[in-house]
């Protein structure tokens, strides 16, 4: 039988469980998020391309720019503070998994089979290193873009 001591290890495993989770579920929504607010920023700018071209004015187009390169860095930094979180929440779920009674450690078993299916750590990418090329990717085509747009 489990003494209540390693029952209230369990309880605090299975929440710990939940909410990293959940932190993946809102990096998710947050990714989202930024693609599609970034996304409408783009058409904005080259909506707003064809207008001053015929009008002559381009803050709009520089000031819309910017928005998006600061969106770009906000979301850079969303993305940082998400990964630290759940690198912390996993962390402290391998910890736990020391001290639970279960037939072997699911999460530490689970990446060290990951790692070694693949032979070195080189050919294995983290999805949050995936998720750091968006901003990137957005933020090129919004900095070329107020090149481009202040050239011409």
């Amino acid at each position: 039988m489990i003494d209540t001591n390693k029952e209230n290890i369990i309880e605090l495993y299975k929440l710990q469980v939940e909410m990293a989770d959940r932190v993946i579920q809102r990096a998710n929504q947050t990714e989202k998020f930024y693609i599609a607010l970034l996304s409408i920023i783009l058409i904005i700018s080259f909506t707003l391309y064809g207008v001053v071209m015929i009008e002559g004015n381009r803050i709009f187009i520089f000031l819309t720019g910017i928005l998006g390169l600061l969106l770009c860095f906000i979301w850079r930094n969303k993305i940082i503070s998400y990964r630290l979180l759940n690198s912390t929440k996993f962390e402290l779920i391998t910890e736990m998994e020391d001290q639970l009674p279960l037939p072997f450690m699911i999460y530490t078993r689970e990446f060290n089979k990951l790692l070694s299916d693949f032979n070195n750590q080189d050919r294995y990418v983290h999805l949050s290193k995936i998720s750091d090329f968006c901003p990137l990717f957005f933020f090129m085509i919004l900095y070329f873009l107020l090149i481009i747009f202040s050239i011409i």
